[in-house]
């Protein structure tokens, strides 16, 4: 059976309007979320956004996104997840 979804990816939320984003991961790259979610902002935002502060629990409201690593195929709407954290983007200008 195959599946939409890379074997690896990250998958962020935009917790104010719902847009979601699939980053997929290269087999070889380490599943670290810090270091994934840098590649992805850049990538995505080109330099304009960066990650203000620190990566933080999930749950924290104040947090606008959501970003969680997933392995095994497994959809964005699967509990089962590598690692998991909120963060908020701020303008690097």
């Amino acid at each position: 059976m195959t599946t939409p979804y890379p074997d690896q990816y990250l998958h962020v939320l935009d917790k104010r309007n719902g847009t979601e984003w699939i980053y997929p991961i290269h087999p070889t790259q380490q599943l670290d979320l810090e270091a994934v979610l840098k590649r992805w902002v850049k990538q995505e935002f080109g330099g304009e956004l960066k990650i203000d502060g620190e990566i933080g629990r999930p749950g924290l409201d104040v947090l606008e996104y959501y970003a969680q690593i997933k392995v095994d195929a497994e959809p964005p709407n699967s509990v089962r997840c590598w690692t998991s954290g909120g963060f908020n983007l701020i303008a690097t200008y």
